[in-house]
């Protein structure tokens, strides 16, 4: 009788699950994203210049490859460029008297995104009442039966808005 080795240890080895997948798998980590410049809550000035600043990274990704939105709600309020090498990005914009959400979001070339959010008020800061020099009456003298007039001198105001 001839000898012949075991067909079934073989078999296990081939059904074992022992297979090519095609390649190597590459995984990409979500980029991060931070708000430095405020934080929730925090009042800013209507209508004045706002600037916003925050921070970006990747895991897998030098910052020069990513990109940042601003937004004010749904609308973009700076639009999309590149952080720089340290990650940091800043947006200037100006802001309706109001609550408003800012977000920053990133991006990374395999389109994986991230979010950062703070909801600021925007408020009327340091507004002066408008000034009035003087306020003239006559006639001078007034008698009875005279009807008096009243003449406001030079009104100002300090920021500069309209005074009726």
């Amino acid at each position: 009788m001839r000898y012949s080795p075991p067909f079934f240890p073989f078999v296990l080895l081939l059904g074992s699950g022992c297979t090519v997948d095609g390649g190597i798998k590459v995984y990409n980590s979500k980029p991060e994203a931070s708000i430095g410049s405020h934080r929730d809550g925090d009042e800013v000035g209507a209508d004045s210049t706002l600037e916003l600043w925050g921070n970006v990274s990747d895991g897998n990704h030098d910052e020069e490859e990513l990109e940042v939105t601003w937004y004010d709600g749904a609308e973009v309020i700076c639009a999309t460029t590149a952080p720089d090498a340290d990650g940091r990005t800043t947006c200037s914009s100006s802001l309706a008297l109001g609550e408003h959400t800012i977000t920053l979001e990133v991006r990374d070339p395999a389109n994986a995104s991230e979010t950062a959010s703070v909801l600021l008020s925007a408020v009327l800061l340091d507004n002066d009442a408008p000034e009035l020099s003087s306020v003239t009456l006559g006639p001078d003298p007034a008698y009875e039966g005279d009807t008096l007039t009243c003449t406001p001198g030079a009104v100002t105001d300090a920021e500069g808005d309209a005074v009726s």
